[in-house]
């Protein structure tokens, strides 16, 4: 609080990750009864899980993985420069054109099953421990949801049907934003989206 007193901001709402998403997600979704859903929020350094269901937050789970370690990987496992692996994973992520790129394509592969191990061990002990039932579908969102072939390879690899977030589908985009551009950088944007939305 004493950050903020220093810049001459009054603090009116300290929010928390996982309400942050819960709110982007009730702005943007129609509640199915008795349905749980899973927004997974994959940042630079950590990731945020919760699980959600009949317009209540019932977990939540914060792991320490993140778009840094995909770069991580492709730099290590290629002896390249960390600039060189970012770049690499930003333009082709788990898409590499014909021929090229496969070996980094494998390296990023690695760190993102063992994300999925977590996000299943996290859906495991949530069902088991809350019986609640089983997560019908995922959310995806974060700088890290950016990453190209993300949504199908953990649709693919945890059984769940994965989607990227886009937290601008049902607000009203003035003309004047390059809504392209928008479009890119909406998955990093479901944080900002939830907390915008408090009434």
């Amino acid at each position: 609080m004493a950050f903020f007193k220093d810049a001459s901001l009054e603090v009116r709402v300290i929010e928390a990750v996982p309400t942050a998403l819960f709110a982007a997600f009730d702005l943007n979704n129609i509640w199915e009864d008795g349905v749980n859903y899973s927004m997974v929020d994959i940042g630079a350094s950590k990731t945020t899980l919760v699980i959600l269901k009949n317009k209540r937050l019932m977990f939540t789970r914060e792991i320490s993985f993140g778009g840094r370690d995909l770069t991580a990987s492709i730099a290590g496992g290629l002896n390249k420069e960390e600039s060189v692996a970012e770049e690499y994973k930003v333009t082709y992520g788990l898409n590499p054109p014909e021929g090229q790129g496969n070996e980094a394509g494998r390296l990023i592969t690695g760190p993102l099953t063992e994300l999925c191990r977590e996000l299943r061990r996290s859906f495991d002990y949530y069902q088991a421990q809350f019986r609640e039932g089983s997560v019908s579908k995922i959310f995806l969102c974060g700088g890290t949801a950016r990453l190209k072939g993300i949504e199908g390879f953990i649709t693919e690899t945890l059984g769940i049907q994965s989607f990227v977030d886009d937290p601008f589908r049902k607000i009203n985009i003035p003309g004047s934003f390059d809504k392209e551009k928008l479009r890119l950088i909406a998955p990093c944007m479901s944080i900002a989206a939830g907390l915008a939305s408090r009434t």
